[in-house]
C-alpha cells in the first residue's frame, strides 16, 4: 500500500484519506486529487456538491482550497443510487473481493448487463441479489464485459473511483477451442466493423474499428486446437470475429462459421486469467478462473490435453 494513503469505510460511502507531505503543499485539493490520484471530473464535481465530502484536517474545505503540509486530507465518496434490480435464479461464483473491487466467475447463459429479453438473468442482477443478501448497496460497474454465452472472470468497481481508475487497465487471457489445426502462434490485426443489416454481428472490414488479437496454441488434433488468447483492444465479438477470419471459428459459434461439436452448445470461449494494479493500495493481483466443465469435457473429447493454468482456481 501506497504510504501516504488510508482507507476506511464511512457509513455514508466510501471513504479514502490521504496524509499530506511537503511536495503537496500549495496545490490545490482539486489539482492534488486530479494530478496525484487521477479522480475523474464527474467524480470531483460530484465531491464539489456534497457538503462536508471533503475535509483537511477535520475540517470541512471546498475543493479550491489550498493544500498545507504535513496534515490529513479524507473525502467520502458521495453515493449513487439506483433502481433496484430483480434477483437472478442463478448465481455467480465470487472470485475475490474488498471494499472497492469484486471478481467473478460468470457462467454460460449469462448476460452481463440487463437488456431487452434480459432483465432479471444477468450478471447484474445476481450480484444486485447478493447485495440485499449481505444487506449492500454500491452500483454494478463492470470493468470488462463478456458476452452472454462466453464463461470466465468479469471484473467490477463498488465505487467510482475505482472504476474509473481502472477502465483498460486489466490484462485478461482467455482459452479458445477453434475448429482446424493450429500450429504456431500469430497476431491478427484487422478491423471490426458492424455488419451491414445486422444489429448484432461483426465483421472485418475497412471502415472498422481497429483492433489486434494474439493467439498461441497449447495442444491440437486434427480437426480442433485449443488456444490461449489476448486482446490489445476490446471490440465486440473480438475473438470470435478474428479467429472466424483466418479460418478457425470457435466451436459451437454458429454465428461466426463454427459447428455445434464435441458437446458444446455453445462458443468455447473462457476468460481464465486477469491481472492489474489494485485501483487503491497499487497491490499487483492476479486471477484464475477454471474452465466450466462442458468446455474441459468438449477438449478431453477432441484428444486435447488441457494445461494446469486453465483448471486452476484463485
Amino acid at each position: 500500500m501506497e504510504q501516504n494513503r488510508n482507507l476506511e469505510q464511512g457509513g455514508a460511502g466510501r471513504r479514502l484519506v490521504f496524509c499530506l507531505t511537503e511536495e503537496d503543499a500549495g496545490r490545490s485539493i482539486r489539482a492534488y486529487l486530479k494530478g496525484r490520484h487521477g479522480f475523474s471530473r464527474r467524480i470531483l464535481s460530484r465531491l464539489m456538491r456534497t457538503p462536508g465530502a471533503v475535509t483537511l484536517d477535520g475540517a470541512p474545505v471546498p475543493l479550491n482550497f489550498f493544500l498545507t503540509a504535513p496534515g490529513t486530507l479524507a473525502l467520502t465518496l458521495p453515493e449513487e443510487q439506483e433502481a433496484p434490480l430483480a434477483s437472478a435464479a442463478q448465481e455467480a461464483a465470487v472470485v475475490w473481493e474488498d471494499d472497492d473491487l469484486i471478481v467473478l466467475d460468470k457462467p454460460a447463459g449469462m448476460p452481463t448487463h440487463p437488456s431487452a429479453g434480459h432483465q432479471t438473468d444477468t450478471l447484474a442482477n445476481a450480484l444486485a441479489a447478493r447485495q440485499r443478501a449481505r444487506g449492500e448497496s454500491y452500483l454494478f460497474r463492470p470493468v470488462n464485459r463478456l458476452d452472454r454465452n462466453t464463461t470466465g472472470l468479469v471484473l467490477a468497481a463498488k465505487n467510482a473511483y475505482a472504476a474509473s481508475r481502472l477502465a483498460g487497465v486489466p490484462e485478461k487471457r482467455y482459452f479458445a477451442l477453434v475448429h482446424g489445426r493450429v500450429e504456431e502462434a500469430g497476431v491478427i490485426d484487422a478491423p471490426i466493423r458492424r455488419r451491414e443489416g445486422s444489429r448484432i454481428e461483426r465483421e472485418v472490414g475497412a471502415g472498422g474499428d481497429p483492433a489486434v488479437t494474439r493467439y498461441t496454441p497449447l495442444d491440437s488434433a486434427v480437426d480442433y486446437t485449443l488456444l490461449t488468447v489476448t486482446t490489445e483492444t476490446g471490440r465486440t465479438h473480438q475473438i470470435r470475429v478474428h479467429l472466424a477470419s483466418v479460418g478457425h471459428p470457435l466451436v459451437g459459434d454458429d454465428l461466426y462459421g463454427g459447428h455445434f461439436a464435441l458437446g458444446m452448445r455453445r462458443h468455447a470461449l473462457h476468460c481464465g486469467e486477469m491481472w492489474f494494479s489494485h485501483p487503491v493500495t497499487g497491490e499487483t493481483l492476479r486471477f484464475r478462473a477454471p474452465l466450466p466443465a462442458d468446455f474441459a469435457a468438449a477438449c478431453a473429447a477432441a484428444g486435447l490435453a488441457l494445461p494446469a493454468a486453465a483448471m486452476e482456481k484463485n
